[in-house]
């Protein structure tokens, strides 16, 4: 017989990727989550390159001073010695967040897309003949992280 609290964690996490999906956001339940080698109970975002790890209390006990905290706020910014500050969001905040990095995704995806049109119509069908095509990837990805400027 299967531990209760598991398959409400399990439920929980099926029920937030449906919502995530239903919000426009790619999202999958980790396989064998809380116990495999993969940290988190959820992928989302672009190529799932974000992990959620999924907590529900059928009374809310520990969420209700962050709720009360949050309340009218958009977010909630908490703040330690020594330590990054962490950010709780509101799911319409959170959701339109992600809306905005797929946007950016897909921009990033059709800008590549015409510069490989680019490239074959300047230099020809076999453009990778004269470009090392590893360099122009790395760059992208360079790019894509933030560290264009090398």
């Amino acid at each position: 017989m299967p531990n209760p609290r598991r398959k409400k964690g399990d439920r929980f996490e099926r029920e937030l990727v449906a919502k995530l999906q239903k919000a426009g956001i790619p999202a999958l339940r980790v396989p064998m989550s809380g116990g495999g080698s993969i940290p988190g109970d959820v992928l989302y975002g672009p190529n799932h390159r974000y992990r959620a790890e999924a907590k529900k209390r059928a009374g809310g006990e520990g969420w209700k001073t962050l709720e009360r905290w949050l309340a009218g706020n958009e977010s909630l910014i908490l703040g330690r010695d020594r330590a990054d500050p962490l950010v709780v969001l509101d799911w319409g905040t959170f959701t339109e967040l992600m809306g905005y990095v797929m946007e950016c995704e897909g921009v990033w995806d059709r800008l590549f897309a015409e510069v490989g049109k680019e490239f074959e119509k300047r230099l020809g069908p076999n453009y990778g003949d004269w470009v090392d095509l590893e360099d122009v990837e790395n760059a992208i990805e360079r790019v894509r992280e933030g560290q264009d400027d090398q």
